[in-house]
């Protein structure tokens, strides 16, 4: 794929009640990111949503702006990201990718 410009949402499984990053994990991530692509913004959301069971569900998630990248090696990174968090899927480009 050519390159180009990519949005990912994705949520993270951490130690915190709503699934929020630590200022130190965000910094970790974006020098991560930073390193493999050249560069990112990320944004932090919180959100909520209806459970199967009609439970509501809040949590926090992450939007990543990446420009000028390959889209592949994009997807591919993004998805190993959300596998590793046991998240059921991710955002990218408006996209839902289920695991």
């Amino acid at each position: 794929m050519t390159n180009t410009n990519v949005a990912v949402i994705l949520a993270f499984n951490t130690n915190d009640k709503y699934n929020q990053l630590s200022q130190n994990e965000k910094i970790e991530l974006v020098t991560d990111i930073t390193r493999k692509f050249g560069g990112v913004t990320l944004t932090e959301h919180i959100g909520g949503y209806r459970m199967d069971d009609d439970t509501n569900a809040v949590e926090y998630s992450y939007t990543f702006e990446l420009f000028g990248v390959d889209q592949q090696q994009a997807r591919d990174y993004f998805i190993t990201l959300g596998q590793q968090n046991s998240q059921e899927s991710i955002i990218f480009n408006g996209e839902f990718i289920y695991m």
